[in-house]
């Protein structure tokens, strides 16, 4: 969460990452109850970096193919008593998902923090600082995004 102070009103701006959606894939739990009611009663605005809708549809995937494989070696295991579990389209799955979180996040009135506004330029004046996330290195691109995009949501404000 982010805090920007407008004269004496603060207004909390809520980013969200892949490991809070990854926790609740439909965000729809008690935890994004009492987040909603906080978000509706104080004015707040709630974000998602493009990178992280990638990230998230990314690990998605790779769940569903993980549940998949698993489902393939139990039927293998129990073919002894003739029970075989169906196997979904993964692809069906993973764009029906898909659609769902669309359509939550704009339940939720989230705003996307777009990327392609964020320079080269700035990633890589990073990069040569060793400043945060990138220390020794050029790994942490996509927090980099992620960063730059919610420090220019932070100063528009």
């Amino acid at each position: 969460m982010t805090n920007v102070c407008r004269g004496s009103l603060t207004m909390w701006q809520v980013i969200l990452d892949a490991n809070i959606i990854r926790e609740n894939w439909l965000l729809d739990g008690p935890i994004m109850s009492v987040l909603e009611k906080f978000i509706d009663s104080n004015g707040c605005k709630l974000f998602i970096p493009d990178v992280v809708r990638l990230e998230v549809k990314k690990l998605f995937r790779e769940e569903v193919k993980d549940l998949i494989k698993a489902v393939g070696k139990f039927n293998r295991l129990v073919t002894i008593v003739r029970v075989d579990l169906p196997i979904p389209e993964a692809a069906q799955i993973c764009q029906t998902y898909e659609q769902r979180l669309e359509e939550r996040l704009h339940e939720l009135k989230c705003e996307r923090i777009h990327y392609d506004q964020i320079t080269h330029e700035q990633i890589l004046t990073r990069i040569d600082q060793d400043r945060k996330p990138f220390r020794g290195g050029d790994k942490g691109y996509k927090d980099a995004l992620i960063w730059e995009g919610v420090l220019s949501i932070a100063t528009q404000a």
